[in-house]
Parts: C-alpha cells; structure tokens; sequence
C-alpha cells in the first residue's frame, strides 16, 4: 500500500535525525516535534534496526531512543537486531527482517561490500528502509537510501588540526623521533575518511 509505505518512510527518517542529532542546548529556539505527531492510522507496524555492533553501549543508546521515538509515533514494535561485528551476520540479520516482514528498517552502518545485495533485497521485498551513522551509496556514489550522519571527513579535519596546533605549540615539528601514527579500520568507510582528513589537516 502506498499510503503505508510513505508513513514508514516519513516515520523512519525522523527517527534517524532524532536519534543521531546532537542534543539541543537550552538556548535552541528550534522547536522538537510535537508529542500529537503520529503516523498511526489503525495499521501496526513494526520496524527493525540492525546495528553493526549492537553490544556497543552507542548503538544500544541509538536503539533505545529509536524505539522510544517510534513507540510515540504509532509504530507497535521495535526489533534491535546485533550485527555482531560481521558482514554474514548483518546480512543474515536483514534477511530474516525480510522473512518476518516488517514494515521498514534502520540500517546502521552496513558492510560496504553488502550494500549492493542489501538494496536488491530490500526493493524486491518493497521495505522502505534508511540508515544512520554510514551512508549506503553506489559506485557513482548515489545514495541507495536516505542517510543521516556525521561528516566523517569533517571530524578527521578538525583531530588533524588538533594534532598539528598541538605539534607546533610543543615544538614537535623538529623532531625526528616524533610521527603520527593513525590506526583506521579499512573495512569502515567513515574511519577511512576520518583518516584522511586527518592526513589532509595535519
């Protein structure tokens, strides 16, 4: 049903910048929607999250305020699903998110090398879904899904200009038995680019 699917997907995205969105501090006069929003329609919907590390107190927290976000807009059940670290398992984890049938997904940050098999999937089974935290993206580096995130590159640029104020001020420039050393997961997109503004800054 149409209708539906655009109810999912509205509902996801608002979850996602909720819940990946600093905190306002007390000074924002932007308002936060209001507690009456809800996609509820008389329909249950059901929605599950599948988090690339779902032990990591970060993405439990991620998943607690989604399923606390959702709970207010109408939608019955939350799913957290724990990718444990793997490509296989988060693939299996969709999968059986498709078998169940649920109504939408949060994905959070997906493999690299699934994103392809990911997107087939979730089409063929017609499941809006979004991600948070690493955009899904393309060769030609088009969005599969709507993202909502940090800017990666941005962070790396602003530790390099940390690292580099922080050589000057101690007077480090000069000296051989100093280096910078950057330990990066090349199986993360967003610790590569993190990486590189980290070079580029420095």
């Amino acid at each position: 049903m149409l209708g539906k699917r655009i109810l999912i997907i509205l509902a996801l995205f608002i979850i996602v910048i909720l819940t990946v969105t600093p905190e306002k501090t007390p000074d924002d006069s932007s308002e936060k929607p209001a507690d009456s929003q809800t996609i509820s329609d008389g329909e249950e919907y059901v929605v599950a999250g599948i988090y690339r590390n779902g032990s990591a107190s970060w993405f439990i927290d991620e998943g607690l305020s989604a399923k606390a976000e959702l709970e207010r807009l109408g939608v019955s059940e939350f799913i957290y699903i724990d990718g444990k670290r793997n490509p296989e398992d988060y693939l299996l984890g969709v999968k059986g998110m498709i078998d169940e049938q649920v109504d939408g997904m949060i994905l959070c940050q997906p493999y690299e090398e699934n994103y392809d098999a990911i997107a087939d999937m979730l089409v063929e089974a017609d499941i809006p879904f979004v991600t948070t935290n690493t955009s899904m993206r393309d060769p030609n580096q088009n969005l599969y899904a709507p993202s909502i995130g940090v800017d990666d590159y941005a962070l790396g640029h602003m530790t390099g200009d940390w690292m580099a104020n922080y050589t000057i001020k101690n007077g480090l420039t000069d000296t051989e038995n100093v280096g910078l050393l950057l330990l990066a997961n090349g199986a993360l997109v967003n610790m590569e680019l993190r990486k590189q503004g980290q070079i580029d800054r420095f």
